[in-house]
């Protein structure tokens, strides 16, 4: 069972970076929890998200999530944001030319749950799109990301592996 939830999980992977549309009729969902009330998911062919079961199943982390780990304190994550702005003339493109666009784009950003902090809602009225939990740090390019890791306390052997559901 665990080698087909990974294969599905690979075949929704594939799907959502613009290859083989065909699949994105798919009702597989792959799903780990990653403790507390987090939980990574792949469901059919929308990207891998974590996001808070303890929320009514609030997204804490948007598509498309690449890398994860995670210990009993802290779930480091790396995303390859679906809204990615790397890619130039992008307003431009049909989907086609968008999902090749993404598919080649090395563009990452990371993120830190503290899940031993507690959970608020932060609202940011002069920006509704930075709203965010209190107990969430991101985004951040690798050079921050390092250093939020190390004043956060994460410890040096958490270490970002594929985002592929497995069971721990």
């Amino acid at each position: 069972m665990k080698h087909i939830c990974s294969l599905l999980a690979l075949a929704c992977l594939t799907v959502t970076t613009g290859c083989d549309r065909l699949i994105c009729s798919s009702s597989a969902r792959a799903l780990q929890h990653l403790g507390d009330s987090y939980y990574f998911e792949i469901e059919g062919c929308k990207s891998p998200i974590i996001y808070d079961a303890s929320d009514g199943n609030a997204t804490v982390v948007h598509s498309h999530v690449v890398d994860l780990a995670y210990d009993s304190t802290f779930i480091i994550v790396c995303q390859h944001p679906y809204g990615d702005t790397t890619i130039v003339d992008r307003h431009e493109m049909s989907l086609t030319e968008w999902d090749e666009a993404f598919a080649r784009s090395t563009y990452r950003q990371y993120w830190i749950i503290n899940k031993s902090e507690q959970r608020n809602w932060i609202v940011d009225h002069s920006d509704v799109n930075r709203s965010h939990y209190s107990n969430v740090y991101g985004p951040y390019q690798r050079a921050e990301f390092l250093m939020r890791r190390k004043e956060l306390g994460v410890p040096d052997g958490l270490k970002l592996r594929p985002a592929i559901p497995r069971d721990d």
